[in-house]
């Protein structure tokens, strides 16, 4: 898909094959909602056969909304880069969760911490 770089064309115009995007400040903003309007592009874009996805430090719950607004069927980033979530298959494809040992040494070390 040929996406112009500015509203008004400036800069001439690139290819792109997919579009990674940041929710919190980014596309996500206050009251926690997409615009319409981002919606819309969005859509559009994947319908033009680009790749749509999203890479938060949300959880998938607080993800879940989001993804679901736009339709995706794409892996999502989500927990900071810990999971990906498949949204067609309702699946983690990858997960990197902390083991016992090093979850104990983070409390014991949080336990010898002063507030």
């Amino acid at each position: 898909m040929t996406i112009a770089r500015d509203e008004n064309g400036a800069g001439g115009e690139r290819e792109f094959g997919a579009i990674l995007l940041d929710l919190d400040g980014t596309l996500v903003h206050d009251g926690g909602h997409v615009h319409p309007r981002n919606v819309e592009a969005l859509r559009a874009a994947s319908e033009n056969g680009v790749v749509v996805m999203v890479a938060t430090g949300r959880s998938l719950i607080a993800t879940r909304g989001v993804i679901e607004d736009l339709g995706l069927a794409s892996p999502a980033v989500v927990f900071n880069g810990a999971a990906i979530y498949c949204p067609k298959d309702d699946r983690m494809l990858e997960e990197r969760i902390l083991s016992k040992r090093l979850l104990a040494q983070a409390h014991a070390l949080l336990e010898r911490t002063d507030d």
